[in-house]
């Protein structure tokens, strides 16, 4: 309860706050919940080589309605494996949908839209745009209805279903672990689609004025099976029961130099949840600090909070400065209780930051990421450690590409990693077109890079590489008339050939 208190204090003492950015930095935001700005949309995508995966959606939106229909199917999946659809209206009475819908509430402690990432994303008390559900995200819809309104400076919201969830049952019948993957190919994994719902409702109220808000989120949680979560004792804190009751309160200021932001969730066993936020701006620059803390056992099934690992067990504070020439940024964070990895309480340390000199067609980009973390093996503590550096030379189409990478683990284990690439793009308004290249060599698997690549519209792509080798990729495209079509082939060689193909199409008309 002191670190509440904590939370609070920062917010009020940094409350000469420019709102907080509704735009979340992490590219992992579902890209698939943004709305269209036509009123016919359809979209068409495939990937894979050894298996397909493959994604469509249809929508409609004219100036009071939409309807929105969504299907999504991973290699090895039956054809039928996950859909969402849902219906929305819009009148004087205020907003609502039927269907699959996800609101979001407050900063989204309670009710919240996807995964938010890493802490050092922005974080926003502002609602999403839509009520129904637009992701391929198959965990935590709830099929049913919510309603938003709004008058006089108050906005209500009532959110209503059934939600149905992945699950893994242990010995005694009990739900032990809710996977979040979405693979539905084993017969575990299937069957596991079937063994878990829950009837679930709640809403909020809010005050808006020219400054600010303030406003209070509720949920209520039926599951049609007893959750045990405590992963056989080595979690033993974690959630249990069969049902689930929070409350939150939010609230916002904003001034001339900056803004603060808080919210402060409980649930009925007395758990509680903070997060607190302050923005200080001059000219350019930007300086920002966020605060959280989630006691061990407080769980929300909808939540969709800054965290490092889904919002458990944590208690953190991150700092980011950001400017037009860069950014640096730190977080630290601690398990209060013991974790799945460390059997004791732990503290983790990231870190990073990036410079950029040049202009618009020349530029040279500096950027080092860093972990301190800990682990358990062989009964004894082991301090492990990651290093990145990645220089980059951009002039006009071509970008030219080198980073290392270091992993050291108690100072016995020590592995080194590096890449060299060299990428072409054109990213125009009617052609989109992207060679790569690239070579990298790793000690193993745990001295792995992640490179960013340009994949069809919709996706984002970070594969990891190890060992050593080699891969390649090619991606065009071409808009033309409200037709968009999109074509990728990627090969890489390190342990053996692998190849993945793409494609993609979207008609779109007013």
């Amino acid at each position: 309860m002191w670190w509440v208190l904590v939370c609070i204090g920062a917010g009020v003492g940094m409350a000469k706050a420019n709102s907080v950015q509704p735009e979340e930095r992490a590219m992992r935001q579902r890209l698939e919940d943004q709305r269209s700005e036509h009123t016919y949309r359809m979209r068409w995508r495939v990937r894979g080589w050894n298996g397909w995966q493959t994604y469509g959606r249809i929508e409609w939106e004219s100036e009071d309605q939409r309807a929105f229909f969504l299907h999504e199917r991973d290699a090895g999946e039956r054809w039928a494996d996950f859909y969402t659809l849902h219906y929305t209206r819009r009148a004087k009475w205020g907003e609502i949908a039927l269907g699959d819908v996800r609101p979001k509430a407050g900063g989204g402690m309670l009710w919240g839209r996807g995964r938010h990432g890493m802490p050092t994303g922005r974080w926003s008390l502002r609602e999403s745009r839509d009520l129904g559900y637009r992701s391929t995200g198959e965990n935590g819809i709830v099929r049913g209805v919510a309603w938003r309104h709004q008058v006089a400076g108050w906005k209500w919201m009532i959110a209503g279903g059934r939600a149905h969830f992945d699950a893994r049952l242990g010995p005694e019948g009990d739900v032990v672990s809710l996977p979040k993957s979405g693979l539905h190919r084993t017969p575990t994994q299937r069957d596991g689609r079937r063994l878990l719902y829950a009837d679930a409702g709640g809403g909020s109220v809010e005050r808006q004025s020219a400054v600010g808000k303030l406003g209070m989120s509720f949920q209520y949680a039926q599951f049609s099976r007893r959750l045990d979560l405590r992963r056989r004792g080595r979690t033993p804190w974690d959630f249990t029961g069969v049902r689930q009751a929070l409350w939150s309160m939010h609230g916002s200021r904003t001034g001339r130099l900056g803004a603060w932001s808080m919210e402060l969730g409980r649930d009925a066993r007395g758990r509680w949840a903070a997060i607190a936020q302050g923005v200080l701006r001059y000219s350019a620059r930007s300086v920002r600090l966020l605060m959280r803390s989630y006691e061990p056992g407080f769980y929300a099934p909808f939540s969709s909070v800054p965290s490092a690992v889904d919002g458990l067990n944590e208690l953190g504070v991150a700092l980011v400065a950001e400017s037009r020439q860069g950014s640096a940024y730190v977080d630290v964070y601690r398990r209060p209780a013991r974790s799945y990895y460390v059997p004791f309480p732990s503290t983790h340390i990231s870190w990073g930051g990036d410079r950029r000199w040049g202009t618009s067609s020349r530029q040279l980009l500096l950027a080092l990421r860093g972990t301190h973390r800990s682990r358990w093996k062989n009964e004894r503590i082991a301090v492990e450690m990651r290093t990145r550096m990645r220089l980059a030379w951009t002039q006009r189409a071509w970008t030219v590409q080198t980073q290392w990478l270091h992993w050291n683990q108690a100072r016995s284990l020590d592995e080194w990693g590096r890449a060299v690439s060299l990428r072409w793009r054109n990213l125009g308004r009617r052609v989109r077109s992207v060679i790569h290249l690239s070579t990298f060599w790793t000690d193993s698997y745990r001295s792995r890079m992640y490179e960013y690549e340009y994949d069809l519209p919709g996706t984002v792509s970070f594969r990891p590489l190890y060992g050593k080798g080699v891969r390649a990729y090619l991606l065009v495209g071409r808009r033309w008339k409200g037709v968009e079509w999109s074509f990728r082939y990627r090969l890489q060689r390190d342990r053996q050939w692998r190849h993945h193909i793409g494609g993609f199409i979207e008609w779109a008309a007013d």
